[in-house]
């Protein structure tokens, strides 16, 4: 009887512990974020000085060991600000993942394609991206007057660590 009571007892722990709902999972933001400056298409008067402007984000996964198997996770998202101290919000995340060796180039098409905009259209911005590993990033701004390319600058983008 003593034996049919503790089967009886596990039976009722293990059905109860199967009716639980699952716990969600909580998705962490991968820990390592770099925010490169955006800038894209003719300006307006009284938004920034008479001209075209260009951004390419270059993201490279320096790890040396090439295996397919291998390889960075992360999300990137773009926000936009907006003039006179008006409050925007962040765009959604597109997930991506770069191999050993890898590279993948940001630009100013692919920026107005995730926004949803008419290519030329002025943005301004950030380019937010969030990887599992260290990645190199470098922002390329060039910026076009009557006379053609007047301006270039790169910029190596630092990592800030996310913590939890």
């Amino acid at each position: 009887m003593k034996h049919l009571s503790l089967f009886i007892f596990a039976l009722f722990v293990a059905e109860n512990a199967l009716a639980q709902p699952a716990q969600p999972a909580i998705a962490l933001p991968p820990p390592y974020q770099y925010a490169a400056k955006i800038i894209c298409g003719k300006a307006t008067p009284g938004v920034a000085a008479n001209g075209t402007y260009y951004t390419v984000v270059n993201v490279h996964n320096p790890d040396p060991i090439v295996l397919l198997d291998r390889y960075v996770g992360g999300r990137k998202k773009f926000v936009t600000t907006m003039p006179d101290e008006v409050i925007s919000a962040g765009g959604n995340y597109t997930p991506f993942r770069l191999f050993s060796d890898g590279g993948m180039r940001i630009d100013c098409p692919n920026i107005w394609r995730h926004l949803g905009m008419q290519p030329g259209t002025f943005i301004d911005g950030f380019a937010v991206i969030e990887s599992t590993g260290e990645l190199d990033v470098v922002a390329v701004y060039t910026a076009e007057g009557l006379q053609g390319v007047s301006s270039i600058h790169t910029e190596r983008v630092p990592f800030r660590k996310i913590l939890f």
